[in-house]
């Protein structure tokens, strides 16, 4: 469509072939004699030839622009933030969720400025302050300002936050069963160990039960995590000091263990949780200390070694804890915006909805919405929608004394009036099943028997009649002006529907219009004029008398038309008026006696009959109640499109597929995923925009279940998504993270490394491998972290950047990463000695190994700690040159940490995660089981020789490890497949925030193109004024408006109803490829201070200059820019007719002076012009002349001031107005395009 600015057309106009251009119109028969009318006082319908009664068109509707919601001035979450990177992935551009640390000093509703969740670095330069702020802000926990949104965020991961619990109870359940076993594996009988572990064990399952029942609530959760804190420093104490022989090393493990799971699956704060860390340590470290302080030799080197890794644990925790947290919150921000988006979204659909619909009927307007959302292939012609309906009756009624009304008002005054009285016809017209088409100036006309039958269509017409004459009556009485309604009825046969591309306007075609009309135009004032053929259908339920048409009327007595007047007597019932005592200044209770006594007649009244009573489709029940007369109660314009906020969201889960709630158990479908509606009492007192979004998602929160949403998008072990398109969508996404990961690994990798340094051997595979897998670390942590220093060259950037935006890539890259650290965690045991204490010694000594015992080791001088004499006497007596390494466990605390540093990086899929640890697992325990089991079995051989145990240990080292690493990897894999999940649903959450957010955006400028078509754009704008007074009229007094009339003056001989053309269908199409050519044209970029008001029939209205914007008062721009167009509509009028083999004939009128603009019609909303300056400007086209361009003297001055070629007609005589000296518009100055200044003097 070329149509411009606000245009929003019909499908297939955008990039159709012109209807001209093939001549594909043909020759229309031409044998039906054409439909002539007389014209009338109303300034609208002065157009000789033009089709009266199919006329009027008017604005339809659409929608709001989301600027009138209520969050209009609160930007959503993603207002700013949701974009979608260049691969089309959904991201953010900042991590800014609202967390920040509470201070207390607002309570303020809304997304508030947050930390950002590393990962994203700054194109700029940071400093180191920089970067101490960041790391300081990643041990803060995580809490919104608002209380309410805090309360809300908790319930919303509250079952989430279950599901962790259960899983950490779980996991204490084993890690209690194992310490059970092994320490009763040894055979021990000291009762309180074993007592203290199975009283936890017992509450441990008891709190499993209680974590999954329904009531479980968040006060109970809450006092759960502090009860399993202080179990876990529990058993940290009992696993240390049960300790036999003792050690400091031993239950480091339990402490690694248990350090990562109250960062991962205990829901607490992080502040609470680095506290709990960094407390178990200290206990740990203190106890281990006190308990082996005899053990000077070794004792600092394994307490160092300790809390190394105890921090490296912490560290861990901390860069797992914090981005999941962050994720979480802001999923939440965005499942929050996501509803609040929809609810503006549902809102701005309703006003669309209402605001169409109040102009076009339910089935034109919906299959228009229908047509615009689907673009349509290169077509001929513009759709159009006509449909035919039989069997209706259509009235006209017309303001006989209007403009001496409208005389006595001011701008607003007379805005007001019409709104008034044509809001009480609008509510008469729904009382009496009539479908109101349009008004035009002061005419009114309705159908009824539309979009529905009705039977009784006749009787809904007249009564619709009659009570329009009884509400004059009340208004004439009021006012005191002499006004009354002359009303006509024809019963047949019309065409109704839409034109155009610009200002959709519903309205009704076929001769049986015009007729209708014409009925209106020979009527009498106060009175009814019907046909014959609206007779026939009241049977005899009505007194008539003859209604002598064809002497007030030459078409009806051309056509030889029965007519007849509905006889009834006034006043039939009494119409509240209290509309009007707010129009005058005099007293009112006069009129209040008169309408008291009115009312009593009515009650009298013989229109109250049996036949009357027995038709109780018209009947409106009356109410006799003087009360009536307090107000007629009319609606403001718009008042009907601005309901209650619609209490509908789109959430995921929350309603089964029938549309009904699950009771707690959700499902989601996508995009089209259905409704909760979640209505509150209307009665209720009105709520913000944050808590009526807050409302909306604490009854959400209630009804979802994240176990059906897992069910329903996620495969349950592999955790892909069912639908290939989503799992692709997830794939493509950046984790801003991964910087963060990796730094996180490094730095696990130098603990790691710095935990060897201290407690094993040096040897020169140890340098190699530090030295090789610090280079190698370093170097992907450098090839992660190059797309933020712009300084390096634009290769390795561009490597760097794939690499982050690919999910894949990194995620290889990250495994890489976690490889190499496991490598290193153990690759140094084989610089160790390998070789069996046992039998050295027993070599040394001659002896066989089955006779060797504890006694001869330390008769030796071999004991733990001492590596370098036992290297010397390895190398003695052994030859033995490699290291000896008494504390091989710290191998194992170095794989541990490996694994948790795979565990680090989120993004790695669980599956993944699952085949890397166990192959770390694997590979290990064959390790520590057959290539260096002699390692670990020395390490116990020396501990019972330094405490002198001659018993050998039940359960030593190559027993405990494979245990120990079995945990840890069930604990991993456990929460790593929650970490996906977690994170599918909220990469679900935030695509549908994004979408909604999108949608939203599409549709406010949907919306507000749409309502532009509708109304101009200045008063689109005013009723979207969020601050605008409901009660408040648009009205304005335009000081320089050019009005123009283009009449095609022969297009009622065209139209014709036959069966050749569908009754007169494809005449109609012509019209609306003409209306819409003519509607192109507008839109063009010159002719941007033009306003369509509407189509009257063939007619066309335009004005410019309607608001200070387009008001050129000095140059008189706008008065130009109206003659170019009136020129451009001669050229393509003569186009038209080259190209489809017809010959139309185009007569524009043109008039500049002062009017009133405004908007009336609550039910129906309208924009109109009225004033002297319209109503000539309509004579100027009746009185015209075929293919001229007649304008008046006021227009002439401007014109030939600026060049344009006018030639004066002389003086004319227009009615209403007496004598008038016009002009011809002939050609524009020489500087406009040849097609605006042909020349027009002798048009053929």
């Amino acid at each position: 469509m070329s149509a411009g600015r606000n245009s929003v057309s019909p499908p297939g106009s955008a990039s159709r072939r012109s209807a001209w251009e093939d001549g594909a119109a043909s020759e229309r028969d031409r044998g039906a004699e054409p439909a002539k009318t007389n014209s009338n006082d109303n300034h609208h319908r002065e157009h000789n030839g033009s089709m009266k009664g199919n006329s009027r068109p008017n604005s339809a509707a659409s929608a709001k622009s989301c600027t009138a919601g209520p969050c209009g001035a609160a930007r959503t979450a993603w207002k700013d933030a949701s974009v979608r990177s260049r691969n089309g992935d959904v991201r953010h551009q900042s991590v800014d969720i609202g967390l920040e640390e509470r201070n207390g000093k607002s309570d303020k509703e809304a997304r508030e400025p947050a930390d950002t969740a590393g990962g994203g670095a700054s194109s700029r330069g940071t400093t180191c302050m920089d970067c101490l702020k960041t790391v300081s802000k990643v041990f803060k926990s995580k809490k919104f300002k608002s209380e309410k949104l805090e309360r809300l965020y908790q319930r919303y991961f509250f079952r989430l936050n279950q599901s962790s619990l259960s899983q950490l109870v779980i996991l204490l359940v084993v890690v209690c069963g194992v310490l059970m076993a092994f320490y009763y594996g040894e055979g021990r009988l000291v009762p309180v160990y074993g007592i203290v572990l199975g009283v936890l064990l017992s509450l441990f399952v008891i709190l499993l039960f209680m974590c999954n029942r329904n009531s479980f609530t968040q006060k109970q959760l809450c006092a759960t995590c502090y009860f399993l804190l202080v179990a876990i420093a529990v058993i940290v104490i009992l696993a240390v000091t049960a300790a036999d022989p003792r050690i400091a090393s031993e239950a480091v493990w339990i402490t690694i263990f248990c350090i990562y799971l109250v960062y991962t699956l205990l829901p607490v704060r992080m502040r609470v949780a680095v506290l709990s860390g960094s407390l178990l340590a200290v206990i740990h470290t203190a106890c281990a200390g006190g308990i082996n302080r005899e053990d000077e030799v070794f004792l600092w080197k394994q307490l160092v070694a300790n809390a190394v890794v105890f921090i490296c644990a912490n560290i861990a925790g901390v860069f797992t804890h914090y981005p999941a947290e962050v994720a979480q919150r802001q999923a939440f921000q965005e499942t929050r915006g996501c509803i609040e988006a929809r609810l503006i979204t549902q809102k701005e659909n309703q006003q669309q909805e209402r605001l169409l619909l109040s102009v076009l009927p339910r089935h034109v307007a919906m299959e228009m919405k229908a047509d615009i959302a689907v673009k349509r292939e290169d077509i001929q012609f513009h759709k159009i929608y006509i449909q035919k309906h039989e069997n209706v009756s259509i009235l006209f009624a017309d303001i006989e004394g209007f403009t001496m009304l409208s005389s006595q008002c001011t701008a607003q005054e007379l805005v007001k009036t019409l709104n008034e009285l044509f809001a009480r016809f609008d509510k008469l017209a729904a009382e009496n099943h009539c479908l109101r088409i349009k008004i035009l100036g002061d005419c009114y006309y309705c159908v009824s028997g539309l979009p529905e039958p009705r039977p009784d269509h006749a009787h809904c017409c007249v009564e619709m009649g009659l009570d329009m004459i009884d509400t004059i009556a009340v208004v004439r009485e009021v006012t005191g002006v002499n006004v009354n309604m002359r009303v006509g009825i024809h019963s047949g046969r019309v065409h109704c529907g839409v034109l155009g591309l610009r200002k959709w306007q519903f309205d009704v075609w076929s001769n049986d219009v015009t007729l209708a009309n014409t009925m209106e135009a020979g009527g009498k004032a106060g009175r009814v004029h019907i046909t014959k053929a609206t007779l026939d259908y009241l049977n005899g339920d009505y007194e008539v008398e003859p209604g002598h048409g064809g002497e007030r009327n030459n078409y009806l007595r051309d056509h030889n038309i029965e007519t007849y007047l509905i006889k009834a007597q006034h006043p039939r019932k009494t119409p509240d008026f209290g509309g009007f005592f707010r129009l005058t200044t005099g007293s009112t209770e006069s009129v209040r006696g008169n309408a008291n006594k009115k009312m009593i007649d009515t009650m009298n009244s013989p229109l109250l009959t049996p036949s009357n009573r027995r038709r109780e489709s018209i009947d409106r029940n009356r109410s006799s109640s003087v009360a009536q007369l307090d107000s007629w109660g009319a609606e403001k314009p718009f008042s009907n499109i601005i309901p209650n906020l619609s209490k509908e969201m789109k959430t995921m889960g929350y309603v089964d597929q029938d549309g009904l709630p699950r009771n707690g158990q959700g499902n989601i479908n996508n995009k089209q995923a259905h409704i909760l509606g979640l209505g509150f009492d209307t009665r209720q007192e009105p709520q913000s925009p944050d808590d009526e979004v807050n409302e909306f998602l604490s009854r959400a929160i209630d009804a979802r279940s994240i176990d059906r949403l897992r069910s329903d998008h996620v495969k349950k072990f592999f955790l892909t998504f069912r639908k290939p398109e989503l799992e692709e969508k997830y794939m493509m996404v950046r984790d801003h993270m991964f910087k963060s990961y990796m730094g996180c690994a490094f730095t696990m990798f130098l603990f790691i490394c710095f935990t060897q340094l201290i407690i094993i051997p040096h040897s020169f595979l140890m340098l190699v491998v530090f030295l090789g897998g610090f280079i190698l670390v370093l170097s992907l942590l450098f090839l992660a972290v190059s797309e933020s220093i712009r300084a390096l060259p634009r290769c390795v950037v561009r490597l760097s950047s794939m690499i982050g935006e690919s999910r894949m890539k990194s995620n290889l890259l990250g495994i890489l990463t976690v490889l190499i650290i496991w490598g290193v965690a153990f690759v140094t045991m084989f610089s160790c000695d390998l070789e069996n204490v046992q039998e050295c010694v027993a070599r040394k000594l001659n002896v066989s190994s089955s006779e060797m015992n504890i006694s001869w080791l330390r008769s030796e001088g071999l004991d733990i700690g001492q590596e370098e004499l036992h290297r010397n006497y390895s190398a003695t007596h052994c030859r033995v040159t490699q290291q000896e390494c008494h504390f091989p466990e710290y191998f194992t605390f170095s794989v541990l940490l490996g694994m948790l540093s795979c565990a680090v990086f989120l993004q790695i899929s669980s599956i993944a995660k699952l085949a890397i640890m166990t192959l770390m697992a694997v590979v290990y325990i064959v390790l520590v089981e057959v290539l260096a089991v002699n390692l670990f079995d020395n390490h116990d051989l020396l501990l019972q020789a330094h405490h002198g145990n001659v018993e050998p240990l039940t359960v030593g080292l190559k027993v405990m490890t494979p245990v120990v690493i079995a945990v840890f990897l069930i604990a991993l894999v456990l929460h790593a497949q929650q970490v996906e999940s977690t994170a599918r649903l909220d990469f679900l959450w935030k695509l549908q925030a994004t979408e909604e957010k999108e949608e939203m955006d599409n549709l406010r400028t949907y919306n507000k193109k749409l309502l532009n078509n509708i109304l101009p754009e200045h008063v689109a704008d005013h009723f979207l004024k969020q601050d605008r007074r409901n009660e408040e009229l648009y009205h304005q007094s335009c000081e320089c408006v050019s009005v123009l009339f283009a009449s095609i003056t022969n297009f009622s001989e065209f139209y014709q109803e036959l069966e050749g053309n569908n009754e007169g269908v494809e005449c109609l199409r012509l019209l609306n490829e003409i209306i819409a050519d003519f509607d192109e044209i507008l839109g063009e970029e010159q002719f941007s201070s033009l306003e369509k008001i509407k189509t009257i029939g063939s007619t066309y209205m335009a004005a410019s200059g309607l608001t200070e914007k387009t008001c050129d008062l000095d140059s008189k721009a706008h008065v130009t820019a109206l003659s170019n167009f009136a020129m451009r509509l001669m050229d393509q009028i003569q186009y038209i007719n080259e190209h489809s083999f017809n010959n139309f004939k185009l007569r524009i009128g043109l008039n500049v002076g002062v009017c009133v603009a405004g908007v009336i019609g609550a039910r129906k909303p309208q924009y109109d012009i009225w004033g002297n300056t319209v109503n000539v400007a309509s004579r100027m086209d009746s009185t015209g002349v075929p293919n001229r361009i007649q304008v008046t003297q006021d227009v002439y001055k401007i014109l030939s001031a600026k060049g344009y070629e006018l030639e004066c007609r002389g003086v004319i005589k227009v009615k209403g107005k007496g004598e008038m000296l016009t002009y011809f518009l002939n050609k524009g100055p020489a500087d406009l395009s040849p097609s605006s200044g042909r020349s027009r003097a002798n048009p053929s």
